[in-house]
């Protein structure tokens, strides 16, 4: 099929199942390294980690899978 059939049908994203693994390592790859040159206070590519996160918990659904969690986790015994 073409993007174009796959766009027809729907789909938004097409990519092989290496595609965010590849890219996950690149970023691992440099973050190791900028914590080996000075324990991460040198990054050439600065993060706002708080930022990151907090659109890193709105992917993943953070407040709908606690919400979970919390109507199905068993609860502390007395």
């Amino acid at each position: 099929m073409t993007l174009e059939d796959l766009g027809g049908l729907g789909y938004k994203i097409v990519a092989d199942p290496t595609t965010t693994l590849l890219a996950a390592f690149a970023a691992w790859k440099i973050v190791y390294a900028d914590l080996a040159a000075g324990f991460g206070g040198k990054s050439a590519t600065p993060i706002d980690r708080e930022a990151l996160e907090k659109d890193l918990h709105q992917v993943i659904g953070i407040d709908k899978l606690l919400a979970i969690e919390r109507a199905t986790v068993e609860k502390g015994k007395d």
